[in-house]
């Protein structure tokens, strides 16, 4: 998926991606399954319109978020899947949230990787399709026949201490994990 698809997705009105006021945002929506695993400082990565930071924030919790998109909501704008251990080590928390299913496998390996500096990790996947949601193209290049091959994957760099489902159908997953000693 390319950055100006994104960028036009989040610039578009009538498709209110990402936005909470919308009801789009599943970071705020899912907040209360893993709230109690965060530990601030906390970054989300792949944070769209920034609204699970402000959110964390009004909490009076350390955070901050880093998107590839440019918004001018006061979030970084950066590749995620460039190797940045420096700057995510930081971070005790970092969050992921939906942005898995937009990505090869090959970039998530530098993802998990940087996310396996900080202490503990916040992961949600939605494993399906996004066509039938009215989206102007399938948006989720990464789909896999079950969850044994995305815990397979995040397993690789992570301890994952628990998971929860969301959906019915189970088409969406959040994994609390943990940094590997």
């Amino acid at each position: 998926m390319t950055k100006d698809l994104y960028q036009s997705l989040y610039e578009d009105k009538n498709i209110n991606y990402g936005d909470d006021e919308a009801g789009r945002c599943p970071a705020t929506r899912y907040l209360p399954l893993f709230e109690k695993w965060l530990i601030p400082p906390i970054i989300d990565l792949g944070c769209g319109r920034g609204q699970l930071v402000l959110k964390l924030r009004e909490k009076g919790l350390e955070a901050y978020g880093v998107d590839q998109v440019e918004l001018n909501n006061g979030m970084a704008v950066a590749d995620i899947t460039k190797p940045v251990p420096a700057s995510i080590g930081g971070f005790q928390t970092v969050v992921c949230i939906d942005v898995f299913e937009h990505m090869c496998d090959e970039d998530l390996v530098y993802v998990l990787r940087n996310m396996s500096y900080s202490k503990h990790q916040v992961i949600s996947v939605f494993n399906g399709h996004t066509k039938e949601s009215g989206h102007p193209e399938e948006l989720h290049i990464n789909v896999k026949p079950n969850w044994d091959d995305w815990e397979k994957l995040i397993h690789s760099f992570l301890l994952i201490k628990e998971m929860v489902p969301i959906r019915s159908g189970n088409a969406r997953r959040v994994y609390l994990c943990e940094r590997p000693n």
